[in-house]
């Protein structure tokens, strides 16, 4: 394999990786925007996303308990460490997954272009 052809491929993979720290850093943003902010749709929205399923994963680490009612035993530490691992993980799978539907979208795009081509072709020597 070319040198050149590794290149590129280390820039895909940074570019990559870069995209998802975005999302993941837009995600967070709206997190401490939600704090701040009257709207309650942002807040209860971070909540569902982020907030609980961090807290069910340091419960099965066995880092805690949580408890609305009480006083939680989950550190605040750990609690933001896996929020924004959570955040990470999400945001890589969703760039990941439209990275996956782009390449087909052009494959199919490329198909069709191809067959018009044709027909336009095969029509005008039949004219």
């Amino acid at each position: 394999m070319p040198q050149s052809a590794k290149l590129s491929r280390l820039q895909k993979s940074a570019i990559l990786a870069g995209v998802a720290a975005l999302v993941a850093g837009f995600v967070l943003f709206l997190g401490f925007y939600s704090i701040t902010a009257p709207n309650e749709s942002i807040a209860s929205t971070l909540v569902i996303l982020v907030f609980l399923p961090s807290v069910v994963i340091c419960e099965n680490l066995g880092l805690g308990h949580f408890s609305i009612f009480g006083q939680s035993t989950i550190p605040d530490w750990a609690l933001l460490t896996v929020g924004i691992l959570w955040t990470y993980l999400v945001s890589l799978v969703a760039v990941i997954a439209v990275r996956i539907l782009w390449s087909c979208f052009r494959q199919t795009t490329g198909g069709l272009r191809r067959m018009f081509t044709a027909r336009r072709f095969t029509a005008s020597r039949n004219a």
